[in-house]
């Protein structure tokens, strides 16, 4: 719990993650039966970016423009090092994404964000996942190949006039067998290209 970090360290997180652990929120729908302590909220807030200097390392704190797995997903980049943390916008243990639309997330503004993180690192880079073991640019950008294929998929059958119980996933997603099923992140996917 976040709370346990109050009076020891200074919380540092995107202004959506302060406004989403004030309304009391656990993960999406679901709500703490208790209210938070104002020492387990972020005492430090950022709109877009945010730069550290701090242990000979310069850190910057991004927040892309694309929600993605929530509105208030953000990358810690640590630049001497060349390390990156990711959070949960990649989940490195064979399960497709989780997007948590109650609180902003986006399937199709994933695969932006993923994007724009390909774009920033490079391949020496460490990434450092919200779930899974540390992993490699070649590693995100398979991730990112599934995602944005299997957003094509979707996008291309509900085109076609499918409805989501009439969409099958193709043979080459079959390995994919993590807690995230298929349906639900073409559900999730749907949701997106219907706005």
């Amino acid at each position: 719990s976040i709370a346990a970090f109050a009076g020891t360290a200074t919380i540092v997180a995107h202004k959506n993650v302060r406004k989403r652990l004030a309304e009391g929120r656990q993960a999406g729908a679901q709500f703490v039966d208790r209210t938070r302590p104002s020492a387990a909220l972020p005492i430090i807030t950022f709109n877009k970016n945010l730069s550290f200097h701090w242990n000979k390392e310069n850190i910057d704190l991004i927040h892309f423009d694309n929600m993605s797995h929530t509105d208030g997903d953000s990358v810690i980049f640590f630049g001497d090092s060349n390390v990156v943390h990711t959070g949960d916008i990649f989940l490195n243990i064979n399960t497709f994404p989780g997007i948590d639309r109650d609180v902003g997330g986006s399937a199709t503004g994933l695969g932006d964000y993923i994007r724009a993180l390909l774009e920033m690192i490079n391949d020496e880079t460490k990434i450092i996942l919200g779930h899974g073991p540390i992993v490699t640019k070649r590693d995100l950008q398979n991730y990112y190949e599934m995602v944005s294929e299997s957003i094509a998929f979707a996008a291309n059958q509900g085109m076609q006039g499918k409805s989501m119980k009439e969409i099958g996933f193709p043979e080459q997603f079959s390995h994919i067998t993590g807690y995230i099923p298929a349906s639900s992140w073409i559900e999730t996917v749907y949701a997106d290209i219907s706005q």
